[in-house]
């Protein structure tokens, strides 16, 4: 085929078609934009969800610690429970920044058909400049001292957590761990001290 030929050869194609041809490149670049735009949004929202739940949201909520004298176990007819094997599903360690345990109630009551009838743990901190941490848990006693305050939750490293202040330097943290309920107690530390504390607690389970 010579280029004379040729050039009739193209002189008689149909408009139609040379329209259909122009037509489906002007859509394969339409989708071609509308994919683009549809991934570019997909990855900004999954970025935005990462940061959100990533970040910690801290609200520190104005509370009184009220202080309640617990009526005392009548632990007869009761057994000691094996307390260990009770929380094996939350460490607490020796040490937590500058505080160190220096002691530890494990409360574990078992009646004769060997089901826990009561539980509490407590454990007391304590660093040279006489600040205080008392961390206490219980899997049956979830009682919360925010349930009588207004208040808004934290999050913490994808924890939910219940932060407050009473006193000055006094400051309360509750969460849950599994089926334990934790509360942490603080006189002495400041905020930031405090929280960095909690954020120990809860990377360590």
């Amino acid at each position: 085929m010579n280029s004379e030929t040729l050039y009739q050869a193209i002189g008689h194609i149909d408009d139609v078609y040379i329209l259909e041809a122009s037509e489906e490149k002007k859509h394969s670049k339409h989708r071609i934009y509308l994919i683009s735009t549809l991934a570019a949004s997909i990855v900004l929202f999954l970025a935005f969800n990462f940061m959100s739940t990533s970040r910690p949201i801290i609200v520190i909520n104005d509370i009184q610690i009220m202080s309640t004298k617990e009526i005392p176990l009548d632990t007869s007819g009761l057994t000691k429970g094996d307390d260990v094997a009770y929380l094996n599903n939350f460490e607490v360690p020796d040490q937590l920044g500058s505080l160190e345990l220096i002691s530890q109630i494990r409360n574990l009551y078992l009646d004769d058909n060997q089901k826990v009838i009561y539980d509490k743990f407590i454990f007391d901190y304590l660093n040279p400049n006489r600040d205080r941490l008392v961390i206490t848990t219980s899997k049956l006693d979830k009682r919360s001292t925010f349930t009588y305050f207004d208040h808004e939750v934290s999050i913490i490293n994808g924890q939910e957590v219940l932060l407050g202040k009473s006193n000055g330097m006094t400051y309360l943290a509750e969460f849950m761990i599994d089926d334990i309920f934790v509360s942490v107690q603080s006189d002495g530390l400041n905020e930031e001290a405090f929280l960095e504390i909690i954020q120990l607690l809860i990377d360590g389970q």
